[in-house]
């Protein structure tokens, strides 16, 4: 239960400044840790007060980093929720797909099942995400990766669904790329770029360039589609979390994808851009040595 003071029983020759001293302890057994002290106290309330104050004090920076640390989590629980969504929605499309006997060869059946399992792993290693993200745990777990590699495995490993969606992938990689990445994370950005192509697009197909380029110690990766871009008024905010402009609001959807994009570039000490050039480009700077520990 909750600890309470004995003030009811206290005895009735109790200073004003006594009684508004214990009023604060009180208070801050309850959770309320600023209330104001007796001014001009003396003697031993005075001494009093000043011990109280430093506690008072200590109190009020655990309770904002307590906050600050549940804020954290809940926001990091609201993205890896976004991203579950993503793999799910293919599983659930493969699935129906094999129910309804559309693989009419045992190649195609295959092809079903690699793509679930791969959305199935998928599935798993954010469910690990979210089991550390709600321990608070950092869930960042970077290892030295050739940049240009990650993003071919990731392109070929979901071709079929590529393919699928009909996207048009162009890639310009310098294959000499090595920094120390989240692999993960960074795929959650590449299932967040193509899962918005498709969605904001106006034509049945996309046209996709991904480009992987170093320059002045720094590393840019661009990924530009020719959909119809963002009003121009939008793109200051398009990272913020929640923000979604105009023309996405008749789209279902949380306005976390590019805020997510924001979050990785920015816990590998990097910055993400947007621009508006015959379509949307969403520029990721990353430092090439240094600044990245593992």
């Amino acid at each position: 239960g909750i600890w309470m003071l004995p003030i009811a029983n206290s005895p009735p020759s109790v200073s004003p400044q006594a009684r508004q001293l214990a009023d604060a302890i009180q208070a801050a057994a309850e959770g309320h840790v600023s209330s104001p002290l007796p001014q001009n106290a003396t003697g031993d309330i005075a001494l009093l007060c000043s011990t109280f104050s430093v506690l008072q004090s200590h109190l009020s920076q655990k309770s904002r980093i307590c906050t600050q640390k549940e804020q954290k989590r809940r926001t990091a629980i609201a993205e890896i929720l976004h991203d579950l969504r993503i793999p799910l929605t293919t599983i659930i499309g493969y699935t129906e797909a094999l129910q309804k006997h559309l693989d009419q060869t045992p190649e195609k059946r295959d092809a079903y099942l690699a793509a679930i399992m791969l959305r199935a792993k998928d599935l798993s290693l954010l469910i690990d995400k979210l089991s550390e993200a709600n321990k608070n745990e950092d869930a960042s777990h970077k290892e030295l990766t050739n940049l240009s590699s990650l993003i071919q495995e990731f392109t070929t490993s979901r071709k079929d669904k590529i393919q699928e969606k009909q996207i048009r992938l162009r890639m310009d990689l310098d294959k000499t790329l090595e920094l120390p990445l989240d692999r993960q994370s960074f795929q959650r950005v590449l299932l967040n770029l193509f899962a918005n192509t498709v969605k904001y697009r106006t034509r049945p197909y996309s046209v996709v360039q991904i480009t992987c380029l170093k320059k002045n110690g720094e590393v840019f990766f661009s990924y530009h589609d020719d959909g119809p871009g963002v009003p121009p008024d939008a793109l200051p905010h398009l990272f913020k979390q929640g923000f979604r402009g105009k023309n996405a609001l008749h789209q279902p959807g949380s306005g976390l994808g590019l805020h997510i994009i924001a979050k990785v570039a920015s816990a590998h000490h990097g910055t993400a851009s947007a621009q508006n050039e015959n379509g949307l480009t969403i520029t990721i700077t990353l430092p090439l040595t240094g600044g990245l520990s593992c």
